[in-house]
């Protein structure tokens, strides 16, 4: 469970979502503004998945940004939408090959 191994597992608030008290001990943890989930097998597979189109995560990431860009398209501060910053390779806990540039590069 997320973010092990970095820290015992987070319990999740009401809201089903990891408290701020968590993700904040995560950030003192790591000094970097929780840059080092990154790091953790869970992220890794949700990224996996999304590239995969697992159960439709793609499409369905998709029909919402499409939705988003209908809904401020007359915005004229929106000059563009940036779906993935800083792309993550997938799952490098199955293949660390994929934290190497050369080979990531190709990935994405």
């Amino acid at each position: 469970s997320f973010p092990e191994p970095i820290l015992p597992p987070f319990k999740n608030g009401p809201d089903g979502f990891p408290t701020r008290q968590d993700c904040s001990r995560l950030t003192e943890k790591l000094g970097m503004n929780g840059q080092g989930g990154y790091s953790t097998p869970n992220l890794g597979q949700a990224t996996q998945n999304l590239y995969t189109n697992k159960n439709g995560l793609a499409d369905s990431w998709g029909l919402f940004f499409a939705r988003f860009a209908n809904m401020t398209n007359d915005l004229g501060a929106v000059l563009g939408i940036n779906l993935i910053n800083e792309p993550f390779t997938g799952q490098a806990w199955h293949n660390p090959f994929r934290l190497l540039p050369v080979v990531a590069n190709k990935l994405l």
